[in-house]
């Protein structure tokens, strides 16, 4: 069954916004806490028909560019009574959507029972990777750019509109938090023909991490159903995928539902884990990602960051890749019997072509290296530079999309330069 949140919980998501900014309004009769958080970036690619994105839900960009790692947000922090807190946060980015609703990254109601438990209902940040509370906070990590490799698919994860409670207590000398979370989201993924509605729904997330003084680990596992809202020129491919005779294509039913996403569940599984002794950190992590699904097929993903703290400046080093888990899809067909009039062979070879051609435009296989360094010019003021090249598979260009609605003919390389002013206030 599709539960839809976005007449329940995401109603309460933007009250809890309402709220939060009427009470900071009002903040000298609340306990109210309004903070902020800017980048202003500017990116430089080496190719002219590459383009490229900080995730899969911005708009895509080469050459020289300010929008891609730019970003402005604001985050209010309400004390409504000892125990019910609000919090909201919305961000400026540059996505492929415009409506206030997709700007709005957070927005819930905290219950802190005690000291060990809490529960929260609205949108709330799940917490997939090291740097769920704070990805959009430029600011607060190393990095210029975070390993796009890793991050950019994980982007439909980030948030989800539900419910969730939190169990933290101490733990082996360091402190353990566990999390269980129940929603959905709509995501529109990017590809070079179009944009692709996509609802997630019914997902659970559990989560579990430990952080002592020196090492922080991290673990999480998301399952959930998905469906591809029926407004979009993939639903007119898999219908006509399913209207071609099983005679000639045998599987066209199945392949059709892994167009759509029709009874697929996905399931996503990562590890973390960061050493920082401020003298030298290290952080990694590894994701395993597996659905059916051919318009967003099973992967693996990871990068490993070495930096070295000297005085204000970090120099780093950072290696990431993302590799799919299956070779290229291709259609199975059987040869036309005789009788079968050519233009409809013709058809039915059109619709297999087109379907391997926008698997292969959307299929991700890709590895890059970046060095950076960081310059922490005052407690709230940092600036950082940063140098990717990334080396893109034929075919597996689903994060640097090419020109004209184009598959790679071969492998392919590009370089972005990224150099960024972060603070928050």
């Amino acid at each position: 069954m599709f539960i839809n949140y976005k007449l329940c919980l995401k109603k309460v998501g933007l009250f809890v916004l309402a709220v939060g900014i009427s009470l900071a309004a009002n903040a000298e009769r609340a306990k109210v806490k309004v903070t902020g958080f800017a980048s202003l970036a500017a990116t430089h690619s080496s190719s002219d028909d590459l383009n490229f994105s900080s995730t899969y839900l911005n708009e895509e960009r080469n050459g020289f560019a300010l929008q891609p790692d730019s970003i402005l947000g604001f985050q209010v922090n309400a004390n409504l009574t000892n125990k019910i807190q609000a919090v909201g946060q919305i961000v400026f980015v540059d996505s492929r959507r415009s409506d206030l609703e997709n700007k709005i990254e957070i927005a819930f109601l905290r219950y802190q029972f005690n000291r060990h438990w809490a529960a929260r209902i609205g949108r709330l940040n799940n917490s997939v990777y090291l740097v769920s509370e704070y990805k959009p906070v430029g600011h607060a990590f190393l990095w210029a750019r975070p390993p796009m490799e890793f991050y950019s698919s994980s982007t439909v994860t980030d948030s989800l509109d539900g419910v969730d409670i939190r169990y933290a207590n101490d733990l082996w000398g360091g402190y353990a938090k566990f999390g269980l979370s129940l929603g959905g989201t709509t995501a529109k993924l990017r590809n070079k023909a179009n944009a692709i509605d996509i609802d997630f729904f019914n997902g659970i997330t559990f989560h579990a991490e430990w952080q002592g003084i020196d090492w922080r680990f991290h673990s999480s596992y998301v399952t959930t159903k998905m469906r591809v809202q029926n407004d979009n020129d993939f639903s007119n491919l898999a219908e006509g995928v399913r209207q071609s005779p099983a005679l000639i294509w045998p599987n066209k039913d199945s392949v059709a539902d892994r167009l759509l996403g029709v009874n697929q569940r996905a399931k996503y599984a990562s590890l973390g884990a960061k050493f920082d002794n401020s003298q030298s950190i290290w952080m990694t992590e590894v994701a395993d990602y597996h659905s059916d699904w051919l318009l967003y097929p099973s992967s693996y993903s990871g990068y490993t960051t070495f930096g070295q703290y000297i005085g204000d400046w970090t120099p780093y080093v950072t290696f990431s890749f993302t590799r799919p888990k299956e070779p290229p899809f291709t259609a199975q067909l059987n040869a036309p019997p005789a009788a079968l009039p050519p233009q409809i062979a013709q058809q039915i070879a059109l619709l297999a072509a087109t379907t391997e051609l926008v698997t292969d435009i959307i299929r991700i296989d890709q590895k890059a290296i970046s060095f950076g360094i960081r310059w922490d010019i005052k407690p709230k003021w940092a600036a950082k530079l940063q140098f990717n090249h990334a080396r893109i598979n034929n075919p597996g260009s689903g994060l640097i999309q090419v020109d004209n609605n184009q598959v790679l003919d071969e492998n392919r390389h590009i370089n972005i330069w990224h150099l960024s002013i972060n603070t928050t206030f």
